[in-house]
């Protein structure tokens, strides 16, 4: 029982220091170093507790629990240790081999333990319990411990060795919060050493309570301070009015009603408005809590229909990306307003010298949106004459017909459209189309012509667009004709008229019909490779276009990439000749094909083949691969043609190239294998891996292959 007092002692310290990591939500924590440091915190915090329990459980011998209770603390201990690598990693933001390195190791070395303690279910090798609920400590605890001190003892060198490395450019702030963290990893690599020789002592717990402290009151207590300053010289950035003011009133005053000055790290906010006599800027407000008051005036002032899609674009994150490059972005609404809603345009612009600090500017447009208005009115003017102007020309037959009573009576014709020997004039226009109908409708078209034909169908869409169009094909002297009939209302002495055009387009849908037949058959032949008929690379390019988008969207489907690169094309063509070369490609695409049967397969190189595995083949992508891994054994051993590949799957990547990136280094890791196979070559321990396993490659030496195999 004495045992867990340690691990109460150690949580109950670590949730007062470090609350404000774990629970707050301010800006000063959101960056990427201690997002992964509060995910560590919490991965100590349930070490704590598997330690406190395991006292507990030690201390009255009940075996099931203590076993359960030491495999989920063996597992909580690596995830500290993964945890830690990866915030030491963020934290000295290094982008080298050796860093990436110290991160695979780290994920190696969980899975391991979660492997070895998940074997120790059904084989004791980590440790066991007997039935007196007596804890015994076996040999691949040792091990897995060593391995754990050995990272975190390399990690504590790298960080001291960095202040060495950066010299001159190391300041003696950041070189303290070095030296911590590489002490603290120290302190981690002592009481592992402790706990590895003393299982019954809680002396990892000891460390992790002294780490967590040191590191709070150096590195966090000094990274406050320095946030702190920076929120007073920004505080006196924002109290400096005459300097803001200035800066303001030169670029966006002009003009404005209201203009907010933002910091967004701490959402402190100063508030401008317009002088009664237009005489200047005057400051009215200073908030604390932008986004928060933000949203209640939103609510209060902005018209109810835009309301929802404002919020929407003023979120963080969303509102960063809408300015992009440019550092700006525009939004009008409306505001609700004593005699009407109001519209007005919202300009969000980085502030030139301040990356963390924008400006809202708010403009009164609602002179200039009725002006847009009055125009637009015009040109819908405009349109409906130019409309019922066309009815006039390229037609076969015009008919006026009042909409009220049915009469109509032929304005125009030709001399095709009069061997239908229709009437020129009479009543109930609609109810004669229909029964004239099925005798120049084809047949095809009937169906439709009827029920959308009709005198309330017509004026409805006429009062929604202006205009009643209908397109079908009619028998005229035994030929099929496209026609398209408009109909549009226009005002008469008289009353109103329907004007009835039915025009002569079936050159056009011809035309059309045929050029769009072209068109997919150039494309067609543009996507495709002339060589092995397969897709080409301007069609991979257009698939990963694709894929992107509906990455950006969030609405990416689950999909993997191989690379395939064939071995020995240079060789063939050599020897053979290129006709030799050419069959050779014929022959590999033809295997890859015959593998990824339900998967596009694209030729994006000289000898470099794409696919891009979904639904099934994506199910079933390590079965194709080792399909692959087969034939290759085959073709080393008889000589035949040698496909190197490496595949990778989608998770949750930024874009397909990453992917594709990853796939690439696989497969040159591949193709160099293969080709020590070819050559009879012993091959090194640790590098007997098939196609498909996902490890890094040196840029370097994939680069000097590709150059040697070309």
């Amino acid at each position: 029982m004495y045992y867990s007092i340690i691990g109460v002692l150690a949580s109950i310290i670590l949730l007062i220091e470090n609350q404000d990591i774990l629970f707050g939500r301010g800006q000063a924590y959101t960056k990427r170093p201690w997002n992964i440091y509060r995910r560590f915190l919490i991965a100590v915090f349930l070490y704590y507790l598997t330690d406190v329990f395991w006292g507990v459980i030690e201390e009255r011998k009940i075996p099931p629990l203590l076993f359960a209770d030491t495999s989920v603390y063996f597992i909580a201990m690596a995830a500290g240790v993964l945890l830690w690598t990866q915030y030491i990693v963020a934290y000295l933001d290094e982008k080298t081999k050796l860093v990436g390195f110290f991160v695979q190791a780290g994920r190696m070395i969980a899975v391991l333990v979660t492997v070895i303690t998940l074997v120790n279910l059904f084989q004791p090798i980590l440790f066991r319990v007997d039935e007196n609920g007596v804890y015994y400590p076996l040999s691949f605890r040792h091990v897995l411990l060593f391995l754990q001190i050995g990272l975190v003892v390399t990690l504590s060198v790298y960080a001291f060795s960095t202040i060495l490395r950066r010299g001159p450019d190391m300041n003696f702030r950041k070189g303290k919060r070095y030296r911590t963290l590489g002490l603290f990893g120290m302190i981690m690599a002592g009481c592992l050493l402790g706990q590895l020789f003393f299982p019954y002592l809680p002396f990892y717990a000891v460390g992790y309570m002294l780490g967590t402290c040191l590191l709070r009151a150096i590195i966090i207590s000094d990274e406050k301070e320095e946030f702190r300053i920076r929120l007073e010289n920004a505080y006196e950035a924002v109290k400096g009015s005459n300097a803001v003011y200035s800066r303001i009133s030169q670029a966006l005053a002009h003009g404005y009603m209201d203009l907010v000055y933002v910091n967004l790290d701490t959402e402190e906010y100063t508030e401008y408005r317009q002088g009664q006599k237009r005489n200047g800027m005057m400051e009215v407000h200073r908030g604390h809590n932008f986004y928060e008051e933000f949203r209640e005036k939103v609510n209060k002032f902005v018209y109810p229909e835009d309301r929802a899609e404002f919020l929407r674009i003023m979120e963080p994150q969303r509102l960063i990306e809408r300015m992009g490059r440019n550092g700006t972005m525009a939004h009008t609404c409306r505001l609700v307003d004593n005699v009407g809603p109001q519209y007005v345009d919202v300009r969000v612009t980085h502030m030139e010298d301040q990356d963390n600090v924008i400006v809202i500017g708010v403009t009164d447009i609602d002179e200039q949106m009725q002006q847009r208005r009055v125009i637009e009115r015009i040109k819908e003017e405009q349109t409906a004459y130019a409309r019922l102007k066309v009815l006039m020309g390229g037609y076969l037959c015009i008919y006026i017909v009042d909409p009220v009573h049915g009469y109509y009576r032929e304005y125009s014709t030709t001399e095709a459209f009069q061997s239908l020997k229709l009437s020129k004039y009479g009543m109930n226009f609609f109810d004669t189309t229909h029964d004239l109908a099925y005798s120049f409708v084809h047949p095809e078209d009937l169906n439709r012509f009827l029920a959308l034909f009709s005198k309330e169908h017509i004026l409805a869409e006429i009062e929604k667009d202006g205009m009643f169009t209908l397109s079908y094909r009619m028998l005229i002297e035994d030929r099929i004709v496209y026609v398209q009939t408009k109909a549009a209302m226009v005002d008469e002495p008289e009353g109103k008229r329907l004007i009835v055009g039915i025009g002569d387009v079936d050159a056009q849908v011809r035309r059309e019909a045929q050029y769009a037949e072209h068109l997919a058959q150039a494309k067609s032949e543009a996507m495709q490779d002339a060589l092995t008929g397969v897709k080409n690379k301007h069609a991979y390019l257009e698939a990963e276009k694709n894929l992107n988008h509906r990455i950006d969207d969030g609405s990416s489907p689950a999909f993997a990439v191989v690379i395939l690169d064939l071995n020995d094309l240079k060789k063939v063509n050599d020897e053979q000749g290129h006709q030799a070369g050419d069959q050779y490609l014929r022959d590999a695409c033809r295997i890859i094909c015959n593998v990824f049967k339900k998967s596009p397969v694209y030729r994006i190189g000289g000898d470099e083949f794409a696919v891009i595995a979904q639904n099934d083949d994506y199910q079933n992508i390590d079965a194709l691969m080792e399909v692959m891994n087969v034939h290759n054994a085959e073709a080393v051993k008889n000589g035949g043609i040698v496909i190197a590949c490496g595949m990778s799957r989608f998770d949750h990547d930024s874009s397909v190239a990453a992917v594709n990136g990853r796939a690439d280094q696989l497969m040159y890791e591949n193709k160099r294998i293969l080709k020590e196979q070819q050559s009879g070559m012993q091959m090194p321990s640790g590098e007997n891996r098939e196609a498909g396993s996902e490890e890094p490659r040196e840029n370097g030496e994939n680069e000097s292959k590709k150059t040697e195999e070309q």
